[in-house]
């Protein structure tokens, strides 16, 4: 396999980051299978193109080259708010239905981590990278190195978790019964964080603004449980 060297060499992690997401979403939308999430086939054909040598100086480079493309991470995650611009006073209305499953949804995704972190009594470091794991990767990472953490690691539980996350939705929604619209979106949203919200959008913008309020909601309550569990965590100052 030819690798790219003088000027193009600096271009191949983002030419081979575009390229995977591009064939990973041609390939999800014709294989149709509601486990195969695109953001899966991704990271993996581009986990396998940089060890195979495709980016000059393998992960290192490929992390150095592609910081352009992290900066885009908090934009585009915030974008994915507008559509409540349309669809906020549809969810308003209906916050006596939304309002139990965000808080349940919530809590579980903050106190499963941290029970789990206490119960198999994980170091303190770890405890706190795992904390905020229902969280979007950037308050994830802000969280995590505010509480003593990892936030690389966070980074990479996050998107990991959520990846599970939208895979395992499509058949848990159908098991429980879920009809697609702003029910299954919310369960999208608290559950896989951005990349569930994204899988909303690709139901309906209806189901997407839903996800939205979940995705911020679940964020708010892992900022709380970081204040307030940040003094046993040994959070820094």
């Amino acid at each position: 396999m030819s690798v790219p060297t003088g000027p193009v060499a600096g271009m191949a992690g983002p030419l081979v980051t575009v390229g995977a997401w591009l064939a990973a979403r041609a390939a999800t939308r014709r294989l149709a299978q509601p486990w195969l999430s695109p953001v899966a086939l991704a990271v993996a054909a581009v986990v396998a193109l940089v060890a195979a040598g495709v980016v000059p100086g393998g992960f290192a480079a490929y992390r150095r080259d592609t910081a352009g493309l992290s900066t885009l991470l908090e934009p585009a995650t915030t974008a994915l708010a507008w559509p409540l611009v349309r669809y906020g006073p549809e969810v308003a209305r209906r916050w006596r239905a939304f309002a139990p499953a965000f808080a349940v949804g919530a809590g579980l995704a903050v106190l499963l981590p941290a029970g789990l972190g206490w119960l198999c009594r994980l170091p303190r470091p770890l405890q706190a990278t795992a904390l905020p794991l229902e969280a979007t990767s950037p308050i994830a990472m802000a969280v995590a190195a505010r509480l003593g953490g990892d936030p690389h690691l966070a980074a990479v539980l996050v998107i990991g978790g959520a990846m599970w996350g939208a895979a395992v939705a499509p058949w848990l929604r159908r098991t429980l019964g879920v009809p697609p619209g702003p029910a299954s979106g919310a369960m999208l949203g608290i559950a896989a964080s951005a990349i569930g919200t994204a899988a909303a959008f690709a139901e309906d913008e209806a189901a997407g603004a839903a996800a939205s309020v979940g995705m911020v909601w679940t964020g708010l309550v892992v900022l709380g449980a970081a204040a307030l569990l940040g003094p046993a965590l040994g959070a820094r100052g």
